[in-house]
Parts: structure tokens; sequence; C-alpha cells
């Protein structure tokens, strides 16, 4: 968390004394099963210090449940964090992507109800500008890999010996502000 703080105060002191616009950007996740399911959504906001650098705050909101054997329950997860993408090209883009999530789960010790959960995603992908929005279609890395994240259920990749390998597709939108 003090590297958060350092680094936000690093960009506003330095970076952010001529602005070239802002942005709003939102992602999305949906997956169920007849044994549960969960959906998400993140919300940024972005600053452009140059035309190809955003950089700012994002919160998340996330609600799982289960129906598996008979046991119906359900949660919600929340937090924030900060992200950067650097565009490249104007079709490109790579960046990072840190949040804390307080999620009610927590794998590793059971007597616990209450668990901070950090990731930090690092990736890129495609950033395709259209007339009135860009879309973002990315691949990440948690290099974290936390076990309690809430994002494991989204890893893409397993290997043949059954680990999970922390690798999410995101896809997002962003709306320019001015």
């Amino acid at each position: 968390m003090r590297y958060y703080l350092l680094l936000m105060v690093l960009i506003s002191g330095t970076a952010f004394t001529q602005l070239q616009g802002s942005e709003i950007g939102i992602d999305g996740y949906f997956g169920a099963s007849s044994n549960g399911g969960s959906f998400g959504i993140g919300v940024k906001y972005g600053l452009k210090p140059t035309e190809n650098l955003i950089v700012g705050p994002c919160v998340r909101y996330q609600r799982t449940w289960s129906n598996y054997y008979s046991q119906k329950f359900g949660f919600n997860i929340f937090g924030g964090g900060f992200f950067v993408h650097y565009r490249i090209i104007n079709y490109f883009f790579v960046g990072t992507e840190v949040e804390f999530l307080s999620t009610p789960v927590n794998y590793t010790n059971v007597y616990s109800t209450k668990h901070l959960v950090p990731t930090a995603f690092v990736g890129g992908g495609i950033a395709y500008p259209f007339e009135s929005f860009r879309l973002n279609l990315g691949v990440f890395y948690d290099v974290i890999d936390d076990p309690n994240s809430p994002f494991r259920p989204s890893y893409v990749l397993q290997k043949t010996n059954g680990v999970l390998v922390p690798l999410i597709y995101r896809i997002g939108l962003f709306f320019p502000l001015n």
C-alpha cells in the first residue's frame, strides 16, 4: 500500500501538469453453471498525461454464488487500486493493474472471515479505437498469484500437473471524457 501511495504522489506531482484528457473505462466478467457462478465489474478513471499514457484509480465489485450439493450461499467482493496503460501505435497497449480486494473467502486460513487479497496483473493486447470509444482486448498475468485471489476461477491455463497459471483475458471499453 505504501508503494501505491508513493507512485500516485510522484505521478501527480510531475506528469499531470499538462493533461491530454481523461477517460472512463469499464470491464466485466460473467461465468455460471448449474453449481453456481459469478459476475463482476471494474470501473477505471484514467488521466492522460501524454497522448499514449493513461493512468488512474480503479474500483471493482464481484458477486459469487453457489448451489453446490444443494448448499446455497453467496458473497460479495469489493476493492480498488490503480492502473497504468501505455498505447503503442494507437492499436496496441501494455499495462499493469494493481488491486486490493476484500473477500470473505480465505482458502489458506479457514478460521479467518475477511481477507484482503492483492492482485498485480501485467499484460497487454489490442486497443482498437472506434469513433466514440476504444475497445481493449488483453491478456494479463497475475505476478502475485495469491491463493485467495477471486480471479482464480477465471484463469485460462492449467499445467499438466494441475497447477493453474494466473493468466486471464480482459475486455474493456474506454470512453473519452473531454
